[in-house]
């Protein structure tokens, strides 16, 4: 019977130490500037995949009306090909910064 009432309590220390020690399930947030016409935006995306911008105090979401938003407060003077220009690099980089954001939430 003791021996029974020693690996219970040795089970739920080991429980309650796994608990405590394993990964998070609190995403990870990475952010990144981006600069364009002599401004600067700041890019930032967790592992579930939520990214936004945020320009002088405003977020404007990961969707292409956001980005639009972003880019014409960033770059009003810019033309059409310029904005479309810079509208492909940032989304490239917010690709890479989704995937910097998963690796960071791993457990090692």
């Amino acid at each position: 019977m003791n021996k029974i009432f020693f690996y219970l309590a040795f089970l739920f220390v080991g429980l309650f130490v796994a608990t405590s020690v394993g990964c998070t399930s609190d995403p990870e947030e990475v952010c990144e500037q981006y600069e364009a016409c002599e401004n600067t935006a700041t890019t930032c995306c967790t592992d579930e995949t939520s990214c936004y911008y945020e320009y002088n105090g405003v977020e404007y979401p990961d969707t292409e009306k956001g980005l639009e938003d972003l880019l014409a407060a960033m770059c009003p003077q810019s033309s059409k090909a310029e904005i479309r220009s810079m509208r492909s690099e940032l989304k490239s980089k917010t690709s890479k910064l989704i995937n910097e954001a998963r690796q960071a939430a791993l457990c090692n």
